[in-house]
């Protein structure tokens, strides 16, 4: 009984533990646009150049990366469908707003 006792004094403190930095992992799993915009607009734009693959890579099919893509392009057509495709497939996301006023500021 006192070995069954240990046993689960021992998971829950374990639980009680970890579940902090689960939850910590999970706030993490979007990718942090805001900030790399920021660096941007900073002259930092070959830095967030850089990771824009690793992104890409990762997060596939998320609006914010996409965002972040059309805005890292130099070919302002280009820019125009990065930015149509988010707002004709992630109209409601966060960024679904910015593109469209994106796609206004080009025509």
């Amino acid at each position: 009984m006192r070995v069954l006792i240990k046993t689960f004094f021992i998971s829950i403190s374990l639980f009680v533990l970890f579940t902090p930095q689960l939850c910590a992992q999970t706030n993490n799993s979007e990718p942090d646009i805001r900030r790399r915009l920021e660096m941007i607009e900073k002259g930092q734009a070959e830095a967030v150049r850089t990771e824009l693959p690793s992104l890409m890579t990762n997060y596939q099919n998320n609006p914010g990366v996409m965002y972040l893509q059309a805005v890292l392009t130099t070919d302002g057509t280009e820019a125009a469908k990065l930015y149509q495709n988010i707002v004709d497939n992630f109209p409601k996301s966060e960024w679904g707003d910015d593109a469209l006023y994106k796609l206004y500021q080009y025509y």
